[in-house]
């Protein structure tokens, strides 16, 4: 399982808007190869550490769990980055999915080993085998709106604390480009009479 990074679609003539149908699209053909992948890894682990849900099985499950879902981390970070991000743009580039994925891959990668092993241990536990990747995929989701909101929140607070500092230069900006005109029409500051009709 893995932190999957969304965050908002940026303005321009390239802006993706967030119910895009073809990236939707793109984010089903990418998400069918990782829940292949996530019920052979439940099944290998079931079969590899067996059906135990003392504390000590059910962590070494998690543990390797995750260990072994670098694959699945570096698969999605680089599909999302390229297929459907929502900043790819006619002009994408191979050096923007580089910058993407440098920026995805490690945050994902902490943030899961927080959160996924005691989700796992729980699962592990107390979920039967049928239902673990059903209920793999639904907590899956609701990490990934939870903190896509979280994350949003964050840009947006941060936004407005940076809105006054912009203003502030701006204004700054305006007033140094206005004092020539100020002076040339009305006079220096020294009382030296500016010009006189003839």
């Amino acid at each position: 399982m893995h932190f999957k990074c969304i965050s908002k679609p940026q303005e321009g003539p390239h802006s993706v808007q967030i119910w895009d149908k073809p990236r939707t699209l793109r984010f089903a053909i990418i998400a069918f190869p990782e829940q292949v992948y996530l019920t052979l890894k439940v099944v290998f682990l079931d079969e590899w550490f067996g059906a135990s849900t003392s504390l000590g099985n059910t962590f070494k499950k998690a543990v390797v769990s995750q260990g072994i879902d670098i694959i699945d981390y570096s698969y999605w970070t680089i599909a999302h980055s390229y297929f459907a991000s929502y900043q790819r743009s006619e002009d994408y580039a191979l050096e923007d999915m580089k910058i993407a994925f440098q920026n995805n891959f490690f945050t994902s990668y902490l943030w899961n080993w927080v959160f996924w092993i005691p989700v796992e241990m729980v699962t592990y536990a107390f979920i039967p085998l049928p239902w673990q990747v059903p209920f793999f995929s639904i907590a899956n989701i609701g990490f990934m709106l939870g903190l896509s909101w979280i994350l949003n929140r964050f840009e947006d607070s941060t936004a407005r604390q940076l809105e006054p500092i912009a203003d502030r230069e701006e204004q700054m900006n305006l007033e140094h480009e206005e004092v020539p005109e100020i002076q040339q029409l009305g006079g220096s500051k020294s009382g030296e009479p500016g010009p006189t009709a003839a």
